[in-house]
């Protein structure tokens, strides 16, 4: 329907605008630490505003649209970096339309390919010791500043 259609856009203007937009706070070196805990938590805000765009099961109803392919690659690299390297219990604490959303992607046959393909490359950066290269856990490890928004 045209109200699905332009939900979809509005999902994905919002993870273009919002998300892919400092998502190298993630992975890229940086000169503030503050900067960068203040990109991870503006992440956190915007996981919430995405869980209340989501329809279910699917990001727009029952069936994959653009913003479901959309959003798989950018959830990857957040599902695997938040956790890992920023302390997050998961990204889906308290946004259960996101975790469902996720679970079901990763039974998608072509998402799960992008899934492995995109995690294939971020345990490569880990193994070659990215985050500690580009000064992330050394940020991280300063305890004044949070990195799991609440």
């Amino acid at each position: 329907s045209p109200e699905l259609r332009a939900r979809a856009s509005l999902i994905v203007r919002i993870l273009d605008v919002y998300i892919n937009s400092i998502q190298g706070c993630m992975y890229k070196p940086m000169d503030s630490k503050s900067e960068r805990a203040a990109q991870i938590g503006q992440i956190a805000k915007q996981l919430d505003v995405l869980e209340g765009y989501m329809v279910g099961p699917y990001a727009t109803g029952d069936d994959v649209s653009y913003a479901d392919t959309a959003l798989v690659p950018t959830f990857v690299f957040m599902n695997f970096i938040l956790p890992k390297f920023f302390g997050w219990p998961t990204l889906f604490e308290d946004r259960p339309k996101l975790g469902k959303w996720w679970a079901l992607m990763n039974e998608d046959p072509e998402a799960k390919q992008v899934i492995r393909e995109i995690e294939e490359g971020l345990e490569s950066w880990d193994k070659t010791g990215r985050w500690q290269e580009k000064g992330i856990t050394k940020h991280v490890s300063d305890g004044s500043l949070s990195w799991y928004p609440n």
